[in-house]
Order: structure tokens, then sequence, then C-alpha cells
């Protein structure tokens, strides 16, 4: 029987965990469990142009925890970027995707009450 498994950081804002991909990022320790990929929206206020996405882009991919494929979703309109990611502690929090973001200025801050795009 598989345990369950890691339930999202209490104050992340999860837009979506009907996410059918599991988290492999950790599997390669002997107790390891399989993580459920979710869905989490940011709003990230220097978000003005094509370069900030690839932006976005390019200091996100490198991450632990990151959905394998079509994993980021940026609206450049609305200043929104939604990731699909592993948000057990162990592979990637939202916290972690927001400190990554201000890293390089972009004023990220997890959404509140955000709908999936």
């Amino acid at each position: 029987p598989a345990a369950p498994a890691a339930a999202p950081a209490a104050d992340a804002v999860v837009v979506d965990v009907r996410v059918a991909q599991k988290c492999d990022a950790c599997t390669d320790a002997p107790d390891a469990v399989p993580h459920t990929m979710v869905r989490t929206a940011l709003r990230v206020r220097g978000l003005c142009c094509d370069a900030e996405v690839r932006l976005v882009e390019k200091l996100l991919r490198p991450l632990r925890g990151l959905a394998p494929a079509d994993s980021i979703d940026v609206n450049v309109l609305s200043k929104m970027v939604y990731v699909q990611h592993c948000a057990a502690h162990c592979c990637l929090p939202p916290e972690q995707i927001a400190k990554t973001l201000n890293g390089a200025q972009l004023g990220a801050a997890l959404a509140l009450g955000a709908r999936a795009a």
C-alpha cells in the first residue's frame, strides 16, 4: 500500500490540485513517496513584456520539483504566473518560487483567491 502524498504548505495558494502527474524528484531516497503535482498562482508586479516572460522561465526551469512539460504559464496582462510543481517541502514549496522570482526583483507574491489560467 502506498503512503499518502505530502500535502502542500498550509499557506500555499493551490489553484488546481487535479493534476494527474506524480513528482519523481524525491523518489531516489529509500523511504521516498511520490508527491502529487499542484498548480500555484503568483502575482508578479514586474511583468510588463516578453523579456520578463523569458526571465521567469529561465529562473524557474532549473528548479527541482517542476512538472516536466508546460509547467509555467505567464500572463503579462494580468501579471500572473501559474506554476505546476510539487509543493512538498523537499521539492518546490510555493514560497521558494516567489523567492526565486524576487531574487530578480520581479515583485512576486502568492496570489490569494486566483483562478487557474
